[in-house]
């Protein structure tokens, strides 16, 4: 596994950022990260950002950060969080300052080996200090089709710790990662195929990715379905498996369908997202189905990915013919509209004025309080 069988520094592409104009450096034959490299094959090639996380928008500076006291500051202690334990199949609970206490402990006095994966830091002060990078914001179909009237609705449902009783909107923008020393998260695939961002804030990961071929997915989906303990390393079975090792400072950006598995090196803290892009729409729905073969449960699947494609044709359509198929007046009768219509709408805003600003980065239009205000976001 950490040999140098898996060393292959051609699979994936290197870039620096000049920060004086924010073009992109490339080595090999990348030309810039921008649509038009989303749009290009090569979209489809992992990519290694050789630069600060503040220059692509990941964070306001370039503060080091060295433990978790980063987040035990800007998020609430008694946060319930889904943790694997030892490696295990499935998730245990425990609140945050628990797992904190935890990872404090020295390595060798541990009893177990402690996972956080999935902490969504959306609607948290955390969001204050990582953001979403600016091309994840540029190309989530979520951020440029999904109503942004139900973006704000979901406010209504947004607890004071950040967490929520109901989600309105396919939220998969921030996580924060918190992982011991010597945690591995065996092979799989981001739901629905996303595209995926990660920044290590301090230490390190050590990657091995495997490209979405027909192939690879076969051997992947028959991986799966192994569940004995003696099976062989999937890295050793595919065709192209790479590894890599982000340390503290680096970005990732890992393209749609790639297959992967992640060694903790020591006690770490990474930030990321998924997304999903036009661009990678063969893709999405070729690894949706086969979630659907291997059955995978309905909390591991992208959240609204039907509804998500057919805003996102939606869109199309009216972009190519002028022809409106999303009625928004509908809006006006839902549980939110309803209650949130005109007079009722400044006692909203006013109630949600903080947790707005969380959610803001994330609508693709700025004036629609305005515009729910006076009318206009409903008319045709």
């Amino acid at each position: 596994m950490l040999g140098s069988k898996f060393l292959r520094p051609d699979l994936y592409n290197v870039n620096a950022v000049d920060k004086s104009n924010f073009n992109f450096l490339h080595t090999n034959y990348f030309l810039g990260f921008d649509v038009n490299y989303i749009k290009n094959e090569s979209c489809n090639v992992p990519l290694l950002f050789f630069c600060q996380p503040s220059t692509i928008g990941i964070k306001k500076d370039n503060k080091v950060y060295q433990n978790y006291n980063v987040v035990v500051d800007n998020f609430f202690l008694t946060t319930k969080l889904n943790v694997i334990v030892d490696g295990k199949h499935g998730t245990s609970k425990m609140i945050l300052i628990d797992l904190v206490k935890c990872l404090y402990v020295e390595y060798d006095k541990r009893k177990h080996v402690l996972n956080s994966l999935s902490m969504d830091f959306t609607f948290t002060r955390l969001s204050r200090a990582f953001f979403t990078p600016n091309f994840a914001k540029q190309f989530d179909l979520a951020i440029q089709n999904w109503p942004d009237i139900l973006k704000i609705a979901q406010l209504h449902y947004v607890k004071e710790c950040g967490a929520h009783s109901e989600k309105l909107a396919p939220m998969t923008w921030n996580y924060c990662s918190m992982s011991a020393k010597g945690s591995f998260t065996d092979f799989h695939i981001d739901f629905g195929s996303t595209c995926v961002w990660v920044s290590m804030i301090f230490d390190q990961k050590t990657w091995w990715l495997i490209p979405p071929t027909s192939y690879n997915i076969r051997m992947f989906e028959e991986y799966s379905k192994d569940y004995s303990c003696e099976k062989q390393f999937l890295g050793c079975l595919v065709e192209d498996c790479c590894r890599i090792t982000l340390t503290a400072g680096q970005s990732f950006y890992l393209p749609a369908g790639w297959i992967h598995a992640v060694l903790t090196n020591e006690d770490s803290l990474m930030i990321g997202g998924n997304f999903l892009t036009v661009a990678s729409l063969e893709t999405h729905i070729k690894i949706v189905e086969s979630e659907r073969r291997l059955r995978v449960e309905s909390d591991y699947k992208y959240p609204y990915f039907t509804e998500l494609m057919w805003y996102t044709i939606a869109e199309a359509v009216k972009e190519i013919s002028g022809l409106n198929f999303t009625n928004r007046v509908i809006y006006k009768s839902s549980q939110f509209g309803s209650s949130c219509q005109y007079k009722q709408l400044n006692t909203y805003f006013e109630k949600y004025k903080t947790k707005m600003q969380f959610i803001m980065p994330f609508l693709k239009n700025n004036d629609i309080e305005t515009e729910m205000k006076n009318g206009s976001y409903y008319k045709p």
